[in-house]
């Protein structure tokens, strides 16, 4: 027994090890290293507009040598300081050939050693950071031909803020008085000549082609009292503020996530919506007689209210 048991320290060391082994080993070699760039030439640049108020920023970075192509899609005139995920086109009728803000699509790489060839990026995503017409983007991308790249670069992108057009909202399409909830705001539904609304039991349907703002106002006693309001987080808001567009998530805990409550922009093409928050710009409210008069202008909307609002 003394012989046997002399072995056994010895023996539970070499199967510790044996595993500590077995465990690390399958990892090497496993993932390819990525190949790093630094691309701080900005070679060309180019904005678009899309449908759904979005926007297309074309960039071409390069060091020279090495080239990075990308189309990135935001929903301001200047390319948003976020990160930025691969949007693949779905196979269902009418795919959008762009994602929403916040991705990019059709980007590729060349390398100048032949390893890459405006090769296609298949998977992966950006970082970009603003501060002015500064920016700084660094992320890992796979390519088609497999190979894994890193880039990073530091550039510098001016935008020129465009003239926006002005939508002319004419139908109030819903007055919402949330004060008898013990919620001190008044919700208005205003939309344009070719989008209508129908109440139903489970929300309201929309029809048409057009946009729709819905506005969150503070309100103690149910009235919109003239005035500049500016926008305030929910749960924060007082006199003179609005809600800004928010996505409260799964509320109900039945795994349904809520999205685009508070104040938005809302778009409708043939009945089909989507819609992006108002976080920025104050909305002023004029009265003469019965007529309102409600204005709002950022970075991304250019709209105007004038008419009766009944049920106020």
């Amino acid at each position: 027994m003394k012989n046997i048991c002399k072995y056994i320290p010895l023996l539970l060391i070499t199967l510790f090890c044996g595993c500590t082994v077995d465990a690390i080993d399958p990892l090497t070699g496993k993932y390819p290293v990525p190949v790093e760039y630094t691309l701080d030439k900005l070679e060309s640049q180019s904005v678009s507009t899309l449908t759904n108020s979005r926007y297309l920023f074309a960039l071409t970075l390069t060091d020279d040598n090495n080239t990075l192509y990308l189309e990135m899609v935001g929903d301001v005139y200047y390319l948003p300081g976020q990160t930025y995920t691969l949007y693949v086109k779905g196979t269902e009728p009418n795919a959008d050939e762009y994602g929403g803000t916040g991705t990019f699509a059709h980007s590729y790489f060349t390398a100048a050693d032949g390893s890459a060839n405006q090769a296609a990026i298949v998977s992966g995503s950006l970082n970009v950071e603003k501060q002015e017409d500064n920016y700084t983007l660094s992320g890992a991308l796979t390519l088609e031909n497999e190979l894994v790249i890193r880039v990073q670069s530091a550039f510098t992108a001016v935008y020129e803020k465009p003239e926006l057009p002005l939508t002319t909202l004419t139908k109030v399409l819903g007055v919402t008085n949330n004060v008898p909830n013990g919620t001190n705001t008044i919700t208005l539904q205003l939309g344009t000549d070719g989008v209508t609304a129908t109440p139903g039991a489970f929300g309201t349907t929309y029809q048409g082609t057009g946009n729709y703002l819905v506005v969150d106002f503070y309100s103690e006693d149910g009235t919109l009292a003239p005035g500049t309001y500016t926008p305030a987080d929910n749960g924060s808001v007082a006199a003179g503020n609005y809600v800004k567009g928010y996505d409260p998530g799964d509320i109900f805990g039945m795994g349904i996530p809520f999205t685009n409550w508070g104040t938005c922009w809302w778009t409708v093409t043939d009945g089909a919506t989507s819609a992006i928050h108002v976080n920025q710009g104050d909305i002023v409210v004029e009265k003469s007689g019965s007529i309102y008069t409600i204005t709002l202008q950022n970075d991304r909307i250019n709209t105007v209210f004038s008419g009766e609002i009944s049920g106020l």
